[in-house]
């Protein structure tokens, strides 16, 4: 390295001073004071500021001798068409293909749709009005119905399970059911007590699972019934609204008829219980005390069959 000049012009290029032969790195040559003039330091520190000037004075240098390019968008752009034309398709994901699969065939849904609410028929009460069924699972056109909600007699949720062939493979696929029932409503307020009939109650539809359960479909022949207590307008009806009119009291004189074979008698007993017509009564010979059962068949009359 002795004998090192940096008066070359390749050197000079780069923003260096001409240097003398003298200027050998043997560790004497001051690099700050050549780079810097004017501000001389200590020879110790000489090496450590050079190094920190020479650093990023070297960089372009490095750019020069490789043959490099700066990284620029023009550059790169030929390798982002690259990227871009090789990029891979987006997988699409489960509910996409299904609702792709589902969209190919929507008469394979429709027949297969028809073929279970047939069958849902079967599991459901009189007068339920089925109004649609939506299967959870993936339809091809190989799906075939093979059986509906095994071991189940009576449906009771809207949800249940389809048996299902799909080109020779059995699956079971989950489904739910919306479905319609007619309830009795009351159309006006009605007291405790007094007697109703089928003008004070019209049908209307509800949800055939949630819609106001055990609330009767038609009024029950309870032979003039009466309200067992309020109802409002336009509330259900339940069968604990109802209740069959009182038509023996206690200490009322009931005609009570004894039948024995061809023979009926007519005899005048004292009821010793309340009971409506149909209910079982105790009723007493006031003279003999004796107590009887009866059934009561009116408002304070009854019968007894005697046995032969």
């Amino acid at each position: 390295m002795k004998g090192l000049s940096f008066d070359k012009p390749h050197a000079q290029g780069f923003g260096f001073g001409k240097i003398s032969d003298r200027a050998a790195f043997d560790g004497t040559f001051n690099w700050r004071e050549w780079i810097d003039p004017g501000k001389p330091v200590a020879p110790d520190r000489a090496r450590r500021n050079w190094s920190h000037r020479a650093v990023p004075l070297a960089i372009p240098l490095l750019l020069v001798l490789s043959g490099s390019r700066p990284c620029s968008a023009e550059n790169n752009a030929p390798a982002a068409r690259h990227h871009v034309a090789h990029a891979r398709p987006a997988k699409k994901n489960s509910a996409e293909k299904a609702a792709g699969k589902s969209a190919e065939s929507p008469q394979v849904q429709d027949a297969l749709r028809k073929e279970i609410i047939a069958h849902l028929a079967g599991l459901l009460p009189a007068g339920t009005r089925i109004k649609d069924v939506k299967l959870q699972c993936e339809i091809t056109k190989q799906t075939k119905f093979k059986s509906l909600a095994p071991g189940i007699t009576r449906l009771v949720s809207p949800n249940f399970l389809v048996e299902l062939d799909d080109g020779g493979q059995q699956k079971l696929c989950t489904a739910s059911v919306q479905a319609e029932r007619e309830v009795l409503f009351a159309v006006r307020n009605v007291q405790l007590g007094e007697p109703v009939s089928a003008k004070d109650f019209a049908p209307r539809w509800v949800d055939a699972f949630f819609g106001a359960p055990g609330a009767l479909d038609r009024l029950p022949d309870l032979h003039g019934a009466v309200a067992a207590m309020p109802i409002q307008a336009n509330q259900p009806l339940y069968s604990t609204s109802l209740r069959r009119p009182t038509a023996v009291r206690p200490g009322d004189m009931v005609a009570v008829y004894v039948k024995n074979g061809a023979v009926r008698v007519r005899a005048m007993l004292q009821s010793r219980s309340t009971a409506s017509v149909g209910d079982t009564a105790i009723v007493v010979n006031p003279q003999t005390g004796v107590p009887v059962v009866v059934k009561v068949t009116g408002v304070r009359t009854a019968e007894m069959v005697m046995e032969q």
